[in-house]
């Protein structure tokens, strides 16, 4: 396989990656400027407020929980690519694929799972 087309598919993988950890960190900057304004109790009515809108609950849990694991999907694939194993085309493609279906699938799960007892509600 031609070298240039390896470091294509790899440089859109990482960038994807790259993006996916850029909105993971704004979100948690958000999130910590809500902890920083707010009272106490402002993560427990962020979160009864979000309950109470389940399309945006479940997109919201979709957009932490797609990103997060798909982030770190990535992460190993590259780690893996470090230590020199996997550097042909259809391995490439194969990982992206696959890390993007089960990052998929894990944001599904948490977007249509209901909360547990004891959990916040």
């Amino acid at each position: 396989m031609p070298r240039g087309r390896h470091r294509e598919c790899a440089r859109r993988c990482y960038v994807f990656r790259a993006g996916t950890g850029i909105v993971l960190v704004a979100g948690l900057a958000g999130l910590s400027a809500l902890g920083l304004a707010e009272p106490v109790g402002a993560w427990n009515r962020f979160v009864y407020h979000l309950q109470q809108h389940p399309v945006v609950y479940g997109l919201v849990k979709f957009g932490v929980v797609a990103p997060l694991v798909y982030h770190y999907l990535g992460g190993l694939r590259h780690l893996w690519w470090d230590s020199a194993q996997g550097q042909n085309m259809a391995f490439v493609k194969r990982t992206g694929w696959g890390a993007t279906a089960i990052a998929g699938a894990a944001g599904l799960y948490a977007a249509f799972k209901s909360p547990c007892k004891g959990e916040l509600h």
